[in-house]
């Protein structure tokens, strides 16, 4: 540091000695901090201490954003999922509907009527297990999220 003052020290050299030494000092100083080993392994720690948080803080950062976009991908993915099985179970409905009403009008067989239905039975499963997967992927993304 630089400043300016006046400064003075008034001191005896020994006990026994008949002087007495006075020193005076005016005009700018400088003062240069001297070298404290104590001082550079502590600013050595304090340095290893904020690498080792910030490591941390982004380590935990990264995690969390990779969480959230896996669940939003998820989600998305589930959400098409669900609207192409929405088309498959709509039709199979619609079949199974057309075999019942040929059914009962002699033209298809009780086989082919069963099966239409255990299709659609099975395409309503896979429709209802995929909502349970997008409600799943959806908490995931909320908690995520912090919520």
């Amino acid at each position: 540091t630089l400043s300016l003052g006046v400064g003075g020290n008034l001191a005896s050299s020994s006990p026994r000695a008949g002087y007495e030494v006075w020193t005076a000092s005016v005009g700018p100083k400088i003062d240069i901090p001297v070298w404290n080993p104590a001082r550079v392994a502590q600013l050595k720690r304090s340095k290893a201490r904020a690498a080792e948080a910030s490591a941390l803080f982004r380590s935990a950062s990264e995690r969390a954003v990779e969480d959230i976009e896996s669940a939003y991908n998820d989600l998305v993915h589930h959400r098409h999922h669900i609207e192409s099985l929405q088309r498959e179970k709509t039709a199979r409905l619609r079949a199974w509907k057309d075999s019942q009403a040929k059914y009962k009008a002699g033209i298809d067989s009780a086989i082919q009527r069963t099966d239409l239905g255990r299709t659609y039975a099975n395409i309503s499963i896979m429709h209802t297990r995929m909502k349970l997967q997008a409600i799943q992927s959806k908490l995931r993304l909320v908690r995520a999220l912090g919520g």
